[in-house]
């Protein structure tokens, strides 16, 4: 009814209505590309050397450190762009896959511990 009445009112003011809810195609396209993500992150996730892969990215994009730089705030920056990336890459984990995640930090913390207890390997 009151989208009846905001055409009319647009019509009046000599502008035309347009649709405010995205197109059907682009929708199965977005929820396609959702079921990919979670099928990829579940697949991940799923074993130990896919949870080290992640951890190992997630790193490496400074998620587990500041990103901070004395030297040069370009660097700055830059890392943190990467730390948003790993932020992305923890939510998509946090939410499909959370008891993996706990999975990763505790295989991650064993392997930290025997790098140590044998550094000469």
């Amino acid at each position: 009814m009151s989208d009846k009445i905001f055409k009319k009112q647009l019509e009046k003011f000599g502008t035309e209505s347009f649709q405010l809810t995205e197109p059907e195609p682009h929708k199965k396209r977005q929820q396609a590309n959702f079921d990919t993500t979670i099928g990829i992150t579940k697949a991940l996730m799923s074993t130990m050397e896919g949870r080290q892969w992640v951890y190992q990215k997630l790193d490496f994009c400074s998620f587990f450190a500041t990103p901070f730089s004395l030297e040069n705030q370009y660097a700055t920056a830059f890392l943190c762009g990467l730390q948003e990336f790993a932020h992305h890459l923890y939510n998509e984990i946090a939410i499909i896959s959370p008891n993996e995640y706990a999975l990763m930090l505790q295989e991650a913390h064993a392997r930290h511990a025997i790098t140590q207890s044998h550094p000469d390997e």
